[in-house]
């Protein structure tokens, strides 16, 4: 069972930019995940319960979106 997912994934579900996403966790603003700042770097943790809290249900899976022709 997988408890957290990535920036990446966020992103694609909030249809936001990932740098979007980064910043809100160091801001407080997006109350699914977290920031930590260890040496002048970030890395980030969102929790997909809480995603699920603030979207509604998400698919486990990554999206596999194709192109359109």
């Amino acid at each position: 069972m997988t408890y957290t997912i990535s920036v990446e994934r966020a992103a694609e579900i909030l249809g936001k930019p990932a740098t979007t996403i980064r910043t809100g966790l160091q801001q407080g603003v997006f109350p699914f995940g977290a920031a930590i700042e260890m040496k002048g770097r970030y890395s980030y943790v969102i929790y997909k319960k809480k995603m699920e809290d603030y979207v509604g249900k998400i698919d486990t899976e990554e999206s596999t979106s194709t192109a359109a022709l």
